[in-house]
């Protein structure tokens, strides 16, 4: 199941990385059988019991003899147990565990020495809390963890890879760098077992960590080693990505806000009543701080699944930071050639303009002219007039115009316009004969390339680029997750007007070139929009790192700037839904903080005014 080199260009793995990636495979299932939930079993029962036996003795008033020493006995036995669990699984006790886990004995040791049995009831809830915070972050982890370890199975092999080399890859193996796909067919999971399956072909991207399902594919090396999507973001396998900082502010905040309302709740019904107040002030504190440790690291697993859900839809963001960026994107930019267009524009028919023109002689020079065209329409208007019988004439000079179209110098010294309206009007050549019948087809959707000689409209072309399947889906997802979509594009204003009312997308910036693309994003930021945008390299290169955040299609046999994400197919709905995922995510960590505060604050104010008990607040 390891990489094939039945093509004499492919460079073979080492046998000794072979081996070594079929025996990790091998053993990878292993751990991730293994739940243990017993190990769990016998600390929350003991819980439950001092949990139990603490609620009784509040609901009572008061607590018999032996009320104390179960509950007391049960929370020691429960504590202990998570201590003898947490030293196993972590191998050794960090400073922050042993943080963690001080609180605990310190609130019991108060009770004690206060001979206050009616702070049990704070004693169990603190525990409690404790260890079911213990246990849901920990089964949250495992299974985060264990998509991660299946991304990075395959480090090791790509670590001595080149850029530019050629590896195969077939049924069940695991694609061990960023790379091209050159030859060959398959289904991919693009982050392991849990993604759904996607088909991928020639010109396709692939990350490492995706894994084979059928089929056998050529992929050309564009990233191996820590710069693969996958190691940048995840090293080896563990959660060490950095949460977003305006997060880890929130925590502090929300750590000493808690702290801070503890004590002001606990000093203020201590000296409002004649009763022994510190063990449910000291306990209500360090809950809190118990649960602000482990609720650090809600954030880093939450961040982790919605990078890898992105990833399911075969978007690699390059970083925690460019997906957090995402979530926040209310304005989506669609490039119109490759995102909104297909950019395979279809040759419909030539018109010609005058009854005085050799058509022959033109057509050999329009030939010539666009025969080195980068611009889909140009290269598909020279594709027809070949086919026609016209044999490219040698021109003595030809100009590309971005965007625009071609100048061309013929060599009888004949002046060659082809290109859209602006190239024309800037040569001062006149569209107005053509304009009743051009204006009718560009309400049509149809795109034109007009065709000038000597200062004089002869011809024009006409071209239909149907818009790219699943793009009104896609529209139609960004309008319901809240987000503006804007078309930006070259074509002309009726054509681009003509499609926005089809997808039902109101703003419209057409007739924009290229290297004014980056200026046109710059300005909807400036008005306050965060901005995202998915356009298509090299064209829309300096447009996509203007942006907030960008995925990036096509080019795909090139490097891409690593600020840019990438995606495994020209698809516009993934894009969408990674973007959408990176929103999800936001909005469950405002749910998970307004969760967190609430019952704290609702808690802290009754049991401060009388109306309920302090053992609550916790």
């Amino acid at each position: 199941s390891g990489p094939i080199s039945r093509d004499p260009t492919l460079v073979p793995l080492p046998a000794e990385s072979t081996r070594s990636l079929l025996a990790r495979e091998a053993r990878a299932p292993e751990p991730r059988r293994k739940k243990k939930p017993e190990s769990r079993v016998l600390p929350l029962l003991l819980t439950m019991l001092a949990l139990s036996a603490s609620l009784i003795g509040a609901s009572s008033g008061h607590i018999g003899a032996r009320g104390p020493r179960v509950a007391l006995g049960a929370i020691v036995l429960a504590f202990a147990l998570e201590l003898v669990h947490a030293a196993g699984s972590r191998r050794k006790l960090t400073l922050r565990a042993l943080v963690a886990f001080a609180p605990l004995p310190l609130v019991v040791a108060l009770a004690v020495v206060a001979r206050a049995p009616g702070a049990l009831p704070t004693v169990g809830l603190v525990t409690s809390g404790f260890i079911a915070l213990r246990v849901l972050s920990e089964r949250l982890h495992h299974a985060t963890t264990v998509e991660i370890q299946e991304l990075v199975t395959a480090l090791e092999p790509g670590e001595a890879r080149q850029s530019g080399e050629s590896l195969g890859f077939a049924d069940t193996s695991f694609v061990s760098v960023d790379g091209v796909v050159t030859a060959g067919h398959a289904e991919l999971r693009p982050n392991g077992a849990r993604a759904a399956s996607i088909a991928v072909g020639p010109g396709h991207v692939v990350f490492a960590g995706g894994r084979l399902v059928r089929g056998e594919i050529t992929v050309r090396v564009l990233r191996a080693g820590p710069e693969r999507f996958v190691a940048r973001l995840f090293g080896a396998g563990t959660l060490h990505m950095v949460v977003p900082t305006r997060y880890q502010a929130l925590e502090r905040l929300l750590l000493l806000g808690t702290v801070l309302a503890s004590v002001t709740v606990g000093l203020f019904a201590w000296v409002s009543r004649e009763e022994p107040w510190l063990p449910f002030l000291v306990g209500a504190t360090v809950s809190a701080i118990v649960a602000m440790l482990h609720r650090v690291e809600v954030p880093r697993l939450m961040w982790a699944r919605g990078v890898l859900g992105a990833l399911e839809h075969g978007v690699a963001f390059p970083s925690f930071q460019s997906f957090d960026r995402a979530s926040f994107v209310d304005q989506v930019v669609l490039s119109g050639r490759g995102v909104v267009f297909a950019g395979a524009p279809a040759f419909v028919e030539l018109s010609w303009i005058g009854a005085e023109v050799d058509v022959d002689r033109i057509l050999a020079e329009v030939a010539g002219a666009e025969a080195a065209s980068t611009h889909p329409l140009g290269s598909s208007l020279a594709a027809e007039v070949v086919a026609r019988g016209a044999v490219p004439e040698s021109m003595r000079r030809v100009q590309e115009y971005p965007g625009l179209g071609v100048v061309a110098r013929t060599r009888s010294n004949h002046n060659l316009v082809i290109g859209n309206r602006e190239l024309l009007l800037r040569h001062a050549i006149s569209v107005a004969g053509a304009e009743a019948r051009t204006a009718a087809l560009e309400e049509e959707r149809k795109e034109l390339l007009y065709i000038a000689r000597d200062g004089r409209l002869v011809a024009y072309a006409v071209f239909e680029d149907g818009v790219k399947h699943g793009c009104f889906e896609a529209v139609q997802a960004i309008l319901g997750a809240g987000m503006e979509p804007v078309m930006l594009s070259g074509s002309s204003q009726a054509v681009c007007e003509a499609t926005g009312r089809e997808l039902e997308i109101e703003h419209v910036r057409a007739e924009v070139l290229p290297e004014d693309r980056a200026g046109v994003v710059r300005s909807l930021i400036e008005s306050g929009r965060v901005v995202g945008m998915v356009g298509t390299l090299p064209r829309d290169e300096d447009a996509l790192l203007e942006a907030d955040v960008a995925i990036a299609f096509g080019a795909a046999d090139t490097r891409s700037p690593d600020a840019l994400a990438r995606a495994v197919r020209d698809d516009l709905p993934a894009a969408v839904s990674a973007i959408a995922t990176a929103r999800r995510t936001r909005e469950r960590l405002g749910t998970m903080v307004l969760v967190a505060l609430l019952p704290p604050l609702i808690c802290g104010l009754a049991a401060g005014f009388g109306l309920c008990s302090p053992a609550l607040m916790p």
